[in-house]
């Protein structure tokens, strides 16, 4: 069980990573 949550955790964090990259790369364009 431990195994299972720590996997989901992971891709938790690497989604949400990517999110913020391309929220982060909207808001740049639109400063441009």
């Amino acid at each position: 069980v431990l195994v299972e949550f720590k996997v989901v955790v992971v891709v938790l964090v690497e989604f949400e990573v990517e999110v913020v990259i391309d929220v982060l790369a909207l808001v740049v364009d639109h400063l441009r």
